[in-house]
Parts: C-alpha cells; structure tokens; sequence
C-alpha cells in the first residue's frame, strides 16, 4: 500500500455522517419529491465525485473496490440520490481511463473541485432505431451541437453535460456548461420509482462547443463506459439490503400476530423468520458477487499497462460478460426481496408512512432501465458463440447519421 493510499476507515468516517442524514430523509424526500439538494452538495463538497481520483491529483485515492463499497452504502442511503451520481461517476471513469494527458489535466481539476457532469445519451421519442438526431456541425474553431436526449439523469444538479455523439469511427463526447446558451434543461421523470434522481429532457440548440472540449470516447481502462451498468447494478444491491434492514426492523418490533401464527411473537415465528433468512442469503449473494467483480477490475486495471491490445480486449470482454451476469444477479434479487419481504410482516407494513413500497418501485425502475432477457441473450451469445457481449451505449439509437442529404455532419 502507498503512502496516498486511502483507507476504508478513513472513507467511512468521511461518508458516514452524510449517508445516515440521507437515509433518516430518504422516505419523506420519495413521498414529498423533494430533490435532495443539499445531500448532493454535501457530496460534492465533500468529494465523492472525485473518490477515484489519485490524492496527488487532489482526489481521493480509492481504489475501484474502495468506490464499490461507498457507493452500495450510498445506494443503501436513498438509491435515488446513487442514481444521480451514476452520471458523474461515470465521465470521472472516463477522464482517468483516458491515454490522453492533455484530456486528463483539463478536467481531472474540474472533478476534484466538485463540478457535476450530467449526461446527454439516449435520443427523444420518435426518432429510428439506427438513426439520430444528435449534430455536431463544424463553426469557426469549435462547433455547433443539436441535440434532444431524455433520460438525463440528475440533470438539475450538473454544472456541465456530456453529450454522446455519433461519429465516423465511433461515439464522440461533447462537452457543454449547464449555463451554454442555447441549452434546456428539465425535470420531466414521471416514473413511480426514483423519484427524486431529476432525471429529465436536456435540449441543445446549436450549442456552441469549443474544440477542446470535443474528444473520442475510450474504454482504455477496461470498463469506464462499463460504469453507467455497473452503477444500476450496485445501486439495485443497495436497495435490496435497504428493504431487507427495514424489514428487519418492522418484525422486531412488531406485536401484533395472526390466529394461526405459531408463535405468540411474530419475531419467534419459523415461516416469518424463514421469509427473512432467505432474503438475507440473496441479499448477502448479490453484494459477494459484486465485490467480487470489484476485485476482478482491479486486479484488471494493475495489469492492463503491461498487456497487449489483444489481451486488453480479451480482459475488457470478459469483465463485460461477468458484469451482465451480476446485473441478472441483482435484478432478480432486488425484485424478489423488495416483494417478498412482505410476507414477513402485516398489512400495517402497506402504510404510506414507512415507505416500504419505494423499495419495490425503485427497483422495478433501475431494473428496467435495459431489458433483462437482452443481458440473457447477450451473455449466452457470448459463451456459445464468442460473440463480445459489450454493446454501444444506447445501442442501436445513437449508431449513424443517415441523412446523408443533409450538409450538417457529425463529427469525424
């Protein structure tokens, strides 16, 4: 271990504090929809966006595992407010996976300030799958971005948004302020689950970009783009072990028993307890797993400065795979648990009040973010037929510009 090197003792004492307010606030934020402003600044201020940047580089120096870890408590705390850093997160993976130095000191400072990246991905309703809408035309020195992408997760909170856009070799990042004229902003989730992750609209009308601020996007660290599915996952294991402490909790403190229980106390009840005990084993798989692959990226990223661009794709396709096993892992074990824990407790468990059911919506709602019989295909496509299981973000939406009539192009 480093001298920089941080400790999960350290981490815990500097998150702690901020998860057990965000948790004691999480059910009357959900029922009132009140977006968590002041959590996420107490993040921000505090660095969480930064947790992966080297402390000599002013972040935090954790290690993929050490995030893993922060991030399921956080996602424990209110799964809506892990959903909106899943954005930021992502791009701060992005900017340390990057082979470009000059891309590395120009926004490795903005991340460590604080700064909050939202992010501009799927394209709006309507528009063909193989198609978009997405332009980045060439102007002066920098260039003009058209744009119209839903699902802008923790849009009201971003001081800068990263738009994907279709290229000739590839998908372009396209970077603009949240104050750029030209740039519409809006929370418009209507979803019955995460309801406070201001997941919204963002428009850009001819934007303008500055050259600098338009890069290719990488996967040279192995899983940078990886991270957008890898926060769902570990955001659904900390809901599940959410429902499981609350449930918990209900049946210790419940008095009240049916006729044909058999136990005068609901706690000393066998079915009841048996209910618990196998929620609690799928909840304690699902986190093994995941900190299983954790390791598995680590141990993959102190190897990949060393290794060929044939083993690096090896590596990367690998982890891809086994990152989808563990997203049906965690879907299926979030859905029955946030379900099932039910049995364990009375019908006062339904009470709007405890805010039990936020549980189940939250994660019906990141499970559905990409369908689950997709990730299936995929992975035994894989294996069968050696078919690589990474697909490009937002698959087969944001591919190619088709109108080739049309004098505006995108970037190449």
């Amino acid at each position: 271990m480093s001298a920089t090197a941080v400790t999960d003792t350290e981490l815990d004492e500097l998150y702690g504090p901020i998860f057990d307010d965000l948790s004691t606030a999480a059910v009357e934020n959900d029922q009132r929809k009140e977006l968590p402003y002041d959590a996420v600044n107490r993040l921000k201020a505090a660095g969480f966006g930064a947790l992966r940047v080297p402390r000599e580089d002013g972040g935090g120096g954790a290690n993929f595992v050490q995030l893993t870890r922060q991030f399921a408590r956080l996602a424990r705390s209110d799964a809506s407010v892990s959903h909106v850093f899943r954005a930021t997160l992502g791009f701060t993976e992005m900017v340390l996976a990057s082979p470009d130095p000059d891309f590395r000191a120009r926004w490795l400072p903005a991340i460590t300030r604080g700064d909050f990246f939202g992010a501009g991905v799927t394209e709006a309703p309507g528009v063909a799958v193989g198609t978009t809408s997405t332009r980045l035309v060439p102007s002066g020195d920098g260039y003009l971005l058209t744009a119209d992408k839903r699902y802008s997760t923790g849009n009201r909170f971003a001081d800068w948004f990263l738009f994907f856009v279709p290229g000739a070799d590839g998908l372009i990042g396209s970077i603009v302020p949240a104050s750029a004229s030209g740039l519409i902003v809006e929370d418009t989730w209507n979803g019955f689950g995460q309801r406070v992750s201001s997941t919204g609209r963002t428009v850009a009308n001819e934007v303008r970009v500055p050259d600098e601020y338009v890069f290719p996007i990488t996967d040279a660290g192995g899983l940078s783009t990886g991270w957008y599915q890898y926060a769902l996952v570990v955001t659904l294991s900390g809901i599940a072990r959410r429902a499981l402490d609350e449930a918990i909790f209900a049946l210790q403190t419940r008095s009240r028993t049916y006729a044909h229980g058999w136990t005068v106390e609901p706690r000393q009840d066998p079915l009841l307890l048996e209910v618990i005990g196998r929620a609690a084993a799928k909840v304690h798989a699902t986190e093994t797993t995941i900190e299983g692959f954790a390791h598995a990226v680590h141990e993959a990223e102190r190897r990949e400065p060393g290794a060929s661009p044939q083993e690096r794709e090896r590596v990367v396709e690998e982890l891809h795979a086994r990152l989808y096993q563990t997203q049906l892992l965690a879907s299926d074990a979030a859905l029955d648990v946030t379900t099932r824990v039910f049995d364990s407790l009375g019908a006062s468990a339904t009470d709007l009040a405890r805010g039990l059911d936020r549980h189940w919506r939250n994660a019906r709602t990141v499970s559905s973010h990409n369908p689950l019989p997709y990730r299936a295909r995929d992975i035994g496509n894989y294996y069968v037929n050696g078919v690589s299981p990474i697909v490009p973000i937002d698959s087969g939406e944001v591919v190619r510009d088709v109108s080739a009539a049309d004098p505006a192009r995108t970037f190449s």
